[in-house]
């Protein structure tokens, strides 16, 4: 597996390595709710939906069609022309609720930019960047509905972190009081593995065997029972009406769920993105997979604190982001990385990675990354990777460039909850 990644030996591709490499300093007295109140007060990108419930208006929400106004193409390279534009202008009329309508994801939810289960690629042969993917929500995510589609299998919706259209049946709308019973909820299930599912159940088939993805938090029941060898929690069902009908799952124990968040430390960050490495690159998410942001996203989800969802709004996300200029030569660069630890995040145009540390002369990420460029024979050619993976900086992120060099910014997340 680590043969194309130059510079990469096996031991490094274990959360170990790295875990033992980060200083043993005293602790700081920062905590995740500093954290997340600095996030908040500072990013726009993210909604408090509670506080949008019940004292903003959807009207301040409603979506504006806009074309996109690039050439693409269908899943069977197919032109994306004027009658296909049409269609879909004349389903993104939305038919608004009254007010709000509150609810929760059923399973992981596709965002999609437009109301339309078509896959938009920029050229016949790509396969892996459906443009119409915005993000994934995960399961049981509170959302506040806006309205539905001309064909009614659609809804714009808004999350805490994302808006966009999603498929009418993965979304189950409550009541005022349900809203705000399970979006304060403290007592969760945290999923730190990719596999888990929910234990068969022949009575309820429609929670039975379901997929429990990377990140997802489920409520822990009150009264809690569960039989030894699993554990019980809340699973966001919908009845023939579409309304919240919450039932009781069972999940088998395994190390892979845990009662609350994680310690919120630098070795969690390390721990956490090592149990997705190998997974396969999702742009938007899809396939329950993961891109280079939501990727670190998640990570800092099951530590209980809630980033942005693109790259950009995360590096903005925080008044202690270190801007790079990009004529910062080498040295400067590797000045700036001699300051940070394990789990800083480093960003580029359109990208964002967790730094590990420094071994030799070279400085290593863990990141869900599409490629590098390398010299063979030569010539200078592209190593695609499309997975998560422990790369060093200094590998090529295009043609000109490596990735060190292409760094605009760095975020140590932890120093902020100081403030």
């Amino acid at each position: 597996m680590t043969e194309w990644i130059p510079g990469v030996s096996d031991d490094m591709l274990s959360a170990e390595y790295w875990m033992e490499r980060i200083p043993r300093r005293a602790t700081p007295g920062w905590t995740r709710e500093a954290c997340n109140h600095a996030i908040r007060r500072h990013s726009p990108a993210l909604v408090d939906l509670l506080h949008a419930f019940h004292h903003e208006s959807p009207m301040d929400y409603l979506p504006e069609f806009k074309r996109d106004a690039r050439t693409l193409y269908d899943e069977i390279g197919t032109l994306l022309d004027h009658t296909f534009w049409d269609r879909i202008r004349d389903n993104a009329q939305l038919t608004p609720f009254p007010t709000w309508m509150p609810g929760f994801t059923v399973g992981q939810a596709d965002v999609r930019t437009y109301p339309t289960h078509t896959m938009a690629f920029r050229t016949p042969e790509d396969v892996e960047f459906n443009q119409f993917q915005e993000t994934a929500l995960h399961t049981f995510e509170p959302v506040l509905c806006l309205g539905t589609s001309a064909d009614r299998m659609w809804q714009y919706v808004v999350s805490c972190t994302y808006s966009g259209w999603v498929q009418s049946e993965r979304i189950a709308h409550a009541s005022p009081t349900q809203f705000e019973q399970y979006v304060q909820s403290q007592d969760l299930w945290l999923v730190t593995d990719t596999g888990v599912t929910t234990q068969p159940d022949s009575f309820h088939l429609s929670v039975s065997r379901q997929p429990v993805e990377f990140a997802a938090a489920l409520p822990v029941p009150s009264p809690y029972a569960a039989p030894i060898g699993d554990v019980a929690a809340v699973w966001p069902d919908r009845d023939a009406t579409g309304a919240f009908s919450p039932h009781q799952v069972l999940i088998r124990k395994t190390p892979h769920i845990r009662r609350g968040y994680l310690p919120f430390s630098r070795e969690s960050v390390v721990e956490i993105a090592f149990q997705l490495l190998g997974e396969r690159y999702g742009w938007g998410s899809r396939c329950g997979l993961h891109d280079c942001s939501s990727l670190v996203m998640d990570v800092y989800r099951l530590l209980g604190v809630q980033l942005p969802r693109n790259t950009g709004d995360q590096e903005r996300a925080l008044p202690s982001t270190r801007m790079v200029p990009e004529a910062a030569s080498v040295a400067d660069r590797v000045q700036v990385l001699a300051t940070l630890s394990a789990g800083d995040l480093l960003f580029m145009r359109g990208h964002v990675m967790m730094y590990l540390g420094k071994v030799g002369h070279q400085h290593y990420v863990i990141h869900d990354f599409s490629g590098y460029h390398t010299m063979v024979d030569g010539q200078r050619v592209r190593v695609p990777v499309h997975q998560v993976m422990v790369s060093p900086l200094e590998l090529g992120a295009d043609s000109e460039k490596t990735y060190l060099e292409s760094i605009t910014g760095v975020l140590d997340v932890f120093a902020t909850a100081q403030e």
